[in-house]
This record gives structure tokens, sequence and C-alpha cells, in this order.
């Protein structure tokens, strides 16, 4: 409603505009932007990550004015997560992802600028031994020295992210407790990714909506990325885990 407001106004009170997290924009702020700043020259400047796209609005840009194919370039040096941590989570994303106008990213070439302890990919019998596992986790990086502000678990829900934050709310107050959606936009020296079971991720209601076969691969794809965010938003430390049967998701990153 606002952006369809803003379109009706005359001249915005500002004359050129930086979009971060440009892939999950939505199809009315883009058409507001195109309208008010796609024949200016050097009006817009987009930067963002396809593979965090988690919000998908299967409509070409060139549509709303805006023309990004033959002027945009890939940055291919990774600065915030590890090399190990990068290589197992690029492993849940196709080599090149293609947007809704036809343009390609590869993600072919990309290096980060340091090394770090590779994942800890574990499956357990039962979400009480996950809970104990994940208590010996959070106390070995206390010992090595990483703050407990520094350290986050996340889950696909808010809902099962509070059972989870529920069995360390006393023994570590510190940790932060997100959500995937939520931690988009974080970065912490450690992350647990948790419950990755098989009717949490992907999300089961989602799937049942789908009302056809594309539909139900592009849940699919946005889960698939929702968790590629989560796994990145740690730098040195990734714990991924659920109970079995595992989300499908967890035997590409096994495989890598």
């Amino acid at each position: 409603m606002l952006s369809h407001d803003l379109r009706e106004e005359g001249e915005l009170p500002f004359t050129h505009v930086l979009i971060d997290e440009a892939q999950d924009i939505s199809v009315p702020e883009l058409l507001l932007l195109g309208d008010k700043f796609g024949a200016r020259p050097n009006g817009l400047f987009f930067a963002g990550d396809i593979g965090q796209r988690i919000f998908r609005a299967p409509f070409p840009w060139s549509a709303a004015k805006v023309e990004v194919r033959g002027r945009s370039r890939s940055l291919k040096v990774n600065y915030r997560t590890s090399h190990q941590i990068r290589v197992g989570s690029q492993s849940l994303l196709p080599e090149t992802l293609v947007e809704a106008d036809g343009s390609e990213e590869s993600r072919v070439g990309v290096t980060s600028v340091f090394e770090g302890p590779k994942p800890e990919l574990l499956a357990f019998s039962s979400c009480d031994e996950e809970l104990l596992k994940l208590a010996e986790w959070i106390k070995a990086l206390l010992s090595a020295g990483v703050g407990e502000n520094e350290i986050a678990m996340l889950a696909r829900t808010k809902e099962v992210l509070a059972e989870y934050a529920t069995a360390f709310e006393n023994t570590n107050p510190g940790i932060n407790f997100l959500s995937m959606h939520d931690s988009k936009g974080t970065e912490f020296q450690a992350v647990a990714v948790v419950a990755l079971d098989h009717h949490i991720l992907p999300d089961e209601g989602r799937l049942l909506a789908a009302r056809d076969e594309a539909q139900f691969d592009e849940v699919m794809s946005t889960e698939r990325h929702l968790l590629y965010v989560a796994a990145t938003r740690a730098r040195d430390y990734l714990m991924m885990s659920g109970v079995t049967p595992v989300s499908e998701f967890f035997y590409d990153l096994i495989s890598e």
C-alpha cells in the first residue's frame, strides 16, 4: 500500500537509492523504484546475494523499468565465513542460480579469506541426545574463549526454537536464539542450526499449501535457501543437527 501511494506522489525527497538485500525486494517496491529512478543515470544501486533469497517474486525486473542485464557483476571474495563453512553451505545450492528475467549468477570461483574447523553435521535418535550434545558443544566453545553473546542457536520456527531456548535459559542465558528468518543479516562466531528434522524443514504447512507442482518446487527452493542463510550466519564454528529421520536437505550437506 505504501509503495502504491508513493508512486502516486510527485518527486521523492532523494535522487539516488542504494538497495541492500536486493534479492528479496518485493514487486511493489521494485515498481516504485523503477518508476521513480529507473531512467535516471546511476539512480539505482542494488546489492544482494541470490543464494540468500528467501522471499521469491517471479517477476522480471525489466518489466519494472529496472534493467540489470549486462550491468551487474558478482563479487567472488567472502570475508564473513570460513572456507570450510562456505564450502559446506554452498553444497545446498546449484552452481548457477537463474533470475526471473533469465539472468544467471554463477556460484563458482568464490573464495574465503580465512580457514576454520569443519562444520559438525550430526543426526540423533532423540531430542534429548541432541540437547546433550549442544550443551557439550557450547561448553567447549566457552572454554575456547568464545563469548555467549557470540553464540547463536537457530531453528526453522519460533515455536520449535522456544523449546530449545527453555533448555538453556538457566545455564547459558547470554546465547542468542533466533528463527532462521530472523537471523537474516546477522553474524555470529558460532552457530548451531538445530531441529533439522524431516517434518520441520522443509516446512510441511507451506508444502501442503502449494497448489501445483510449480509452487511446490518454489517452496522447496526457498526452504533450501533459508537453510543456506542459517548456515552462513556462522563465522568460525557451525553445528547442524536434527533427530532421525532428518531433513532431506541434511544429506546434501553430508555429501560435501
